[in-house]
C-alpha cells in the first residue's frame, strides 16, 4: 500500500509541474516594444578600432538593464553596423556629429548617444552625451566617469540617461504645448521636469524658446545663462545671450557704465560661440569684427589670420 501510495503521490507531484510548466510557457515574454522611443547609440571616440565599438556596446548593455524594453527600445548594433556598411561608413569608426544624426534619422532613433572612450592607467574613462534627433545642436551631457572596467564606466552613463529618461515625456509635452501657443502648461512640464531632473538641458531649452517667442529679456538672460553653467558650448544658449547684451548695449545711450558692462558680457560670450565652433569662418568674421569694435584688435587679429589661412581665397575674410 505504502509502494502504491508513493506511486500516486510522484504522479500527481509530476502532472502538477507539468501543468505548471505549460502555464508558464503559454505565457508570452515580454520582449522589447518596437513603438516605444528609440535610443541609438554609436560608435564611441577612440582610435582603437575594438574599444570604440565595444564601448558602445557596454552602454547598450547597460542602458537596458537600466530601463526597461517596454518603455526604450535600444536599436541593436546589427541595425547600426549593417545600415553603416550598406552606406558605405566603416562599422569601427565613430561618425560626426553630422553624420550621426543622418544615420539617427535613417533607422529611426529618437535620440543617440554619443562618447569618447579613453584607456587609463587605471582603467576606463568614458564622457558622454545626448542629441535629440530633431536638432543635432542641441546636446545633453550625461557626465564623465571613470572605471578599472569598460563595463562599470558604461554603467555610470546608463544612470545617468535612466535619471535623464524620466523626464522624455516632460520635453514631449512641453514643446507641444508650445507649439499649440499654450505658454503657461508648456513651462510648467518644463519646470516639472526640471524638478525630477535638475541637469536637464532639453527642457531649458524648451522654456528658453518660450521666452524668446514672448520676447522676455531678463527671462531669456536668466534661462540662457542657466544653460550655459550646465553646458558651456551650448551655442543656442550663447547666440541668446549675445543678442540680448547686443541689444543692452544699443540701448544704454548715455550710460556710459551700463553700455561698457553689457559690450564685456557681449565679448565674453562671443569668445565662447567662437570656442564652440572654432572651425566656422562666418562666426570667425563676426568675432572679429566685434572685437574689433570694441578696440581689441589684439583679440581679433589672431582670429580673422587663422579664418585666412583655413579658408584660402576667401575675399571677405582678407578684407576683414
Amino acid at each position: 500500500m505504502m509502494v502504491r501510495h508513493e506511486a500516486r503521490a510522484l504522479v500527481a507531484l509530476a502532472i502538477a509541474f507539468s501543468s505548471v510548466t505549460l502555464t508558464a510557457a503559454a505565457q508570452p515574454r515580454m520582449g522589447p516594444n518596437k513603438n516605444a522611443p528609440k535610443l541609438m547609440v554609436g560608435i564611441c571616440r577612440n582610435p582603437d578600432k575594438k574599444l570604440g565599438p565595444d564601448a558602445a556596446e557596454a552602454i547598450r548593455d547597460r542602458v537596458g538593464g537600466e530601463v526597461s524594453p517596454r518603455e526604450l527600445y535600444v536599436i541593436p548594433v546589427k541595425d547600426i553596423t549593417s545600415t553603416l556598411s550598406s552606406s558605405g561608413y566603416s562599422e569601427t569608426d565613430a561618425l560626426s556629429r553630422a553624420d550621426a544624426s543622418a544615420l539617427a534619422k535613417m533607422i529611426h532613433a529618437d535620440m543617440d548617444i554619443e562618447c569618447v572612450v579613453t584607456k587609463t592607467a587605471t582603467g576606463f574613462q568614458m564622457e558622454a552625451w545626448m542629441t535629440p534627433q530633431r536638432d543635432m545642436n542641441l546636446e545633453q551631457p550625461l557626465g564623465t566617469y571613470e572605471n578599472a572596467k569598460l563595463d562599470g564606466a558604461a554603467a555610470g552613463v546608463a544612470r545617468e540617461f535612466r535619471n535623464f529618461f524620466k523626464t522624455w515625456e516632460n520635453d514631449k509635452d512641453c514643446r507641444l504645448k508650445s507649439r499649440e501657443g499654450k505658454p503657461a502648461e508648456a513651462l510648467k512640464s518644463a519646470s516639472d521636469g526640471i524638478a525630477q531632473y535638475p541637469k536637464s538641458v532639453w527642457l531649458r531649452q524648451c522654456r528658453l524658446q518660450i521666452f524668446v517667442d514672448q520676447k522676455k529679456a531678463d527671462s531669456i538672460i536668466v534661462v540662457a545663462e542657466d544653460l550655459r553653467k550646465l553646458d558651456p558650448k551650448n551655442q543656442i544658449a550663447l547666440k541668446e545671450l549675445y543678442k540680448q547684451y547686443d541689444a543692452a548695449a544699443k540701448s544704454a545711450d548715455k550710460n556710459e557704465a551700463a553700455k561698457s558692462a553689457a559690450n564685456a558680457r557681449k565679448i565674453d560670450v562671443l569668445m565662447e560661440l567662437y570656442k564652440a565652433d572654432p572651425a566656422n569662418p562666418v562666426l570667425q568674421r563676426g568675432v572679429a569684427n566685434d572685437l574689433a569694435a570694441a578696440g581689441q584688435f589684439d583679440k581679433a587679429l589672431p582670429i580673422i589670420a587663422k579664418a585666412v589661412t583655413e579658408n584660402q581665397g576667401d575675399v571677405t575674410l582678407v578684407q576683414t
